[in-house]
């Protein structure tokens, strides 16, 4: 867990690997909140907002009180805090890309659907032309049938 404390950065031992990947986000961070005044503060705490490498802003924690120093135990509480926010952040992104998706897919299938209907009517067509080309052979030759023919021109039709 990367922090920056006023006039010292730390970096617990089991994250040293990713200091100077922190380093550099840090920068990014403090570019962002040149606005700030921390003047009159005794102490400035900032975690990182990171999840899965994915960058997501930082937490600035601000001691106004004179002679105040944040304890590692601060820093722990903070990073504790900043893991959990990045993780309901990260959770937020899923979530609207997964709503995001689930309308695509909404989309898709009710094109689909339209698609099936069309080609449902269009496949019909020329089984109704079949259907009444058969009645009308049956109609005209009437006479000349026998019950075998009219049972096969009554097997075509159904």
């Amino acid at each position: 867990m990367f922090t920056f404390r006023r006039n010292r950065c730390s970096s617990s031992p089991e994250y040293a690997k990713d200091t100077a990947e922190d380093i550099s986000i840090y920068t990014s961070y403090i570019s962002m909140t040149q606005h700030i005044d921390f003047t009159d503060t005794s102490d400035v705490l900032c975690v990182p907002l990171k999840m899965n490498g994915e960058e997501y802003g930082c937490i600035y924690l601000v001691w106004g009180e004179v002679e105040h120093v944040f304890t590692n135990n601060d820093e722990m509480l903070a990073g504790l805090f900043a893991t959990e926010v990045a993780h309901l952040i990260n959770r937020y992104h899923l979530l609207a890309n997964l709503k995001h998706n689930n309308k695509a897919l909404e989309s898709a299938n009710a094109h689909l659907n339209q698609l099936a209907y069309v080609a449902s009517h269009d496949l019909k067509a020329p089984l109704r032309a079949i259907v009444n080309l058969s009645e009308c052979i049956e109609e005209e030759l009437d006479e000349k049938l026998d019950e075998k023919t009219r049972e096969k021109m009554g097997l075509l039709r159904n």
